[in-house]
């Protein structure tokens, strides 16, 4: 498969899950994204919430890369800060939906 061909796919999958008013197409999520968000909040009580950020941090940067969203710029503290406040009122949920929420509140499009 060329680059061109996963760009593509990449940014069908990201437009399924975050436009509105699309349905949510079924996708393989990688690495940390995973993870549901009981692991995340144990991650953040030891080091091994790092890789979780570098994912987090992948995952918005592909957002705005892609077109998907006009992000504001925000810190990784600040990342970490939502997905802690997601996941504790979404306790069942993935970290890759903390993600997609995340996306949608960065988005100076919403404004």
């Amino acid at each position: 498969m060329r680059i061109t061909d996963k760009k593509r796919i990449t940014v069908a999958i990201m437009l399924c899950c975050l436009l509105p008013g699309i349905g949510l197409a079924e996708y393989t999520v990688y690495g940390p994204g995973r993870k549901s968000c009981g692991e995340w909040l144990d991650d953040r009580k030891s080091f091994t919430w790092v890789s979780d950020i570098f994912w987090l941090s992948g995952w918005l940067s592909a957002a705005g890369h892609y077109g998907i969203a006009d992000l504001k710029i925000t810190s990784s503290d600040a990342m970490a800060a939502y997905v802690d406040g997601y996941c504790q009122e979404n306790p069942l949920s993935d970290i890759d939906d903390a993600a997609m929420a995340l996306v949608k509140s960065l988005d100076q499009k919403n404004e």
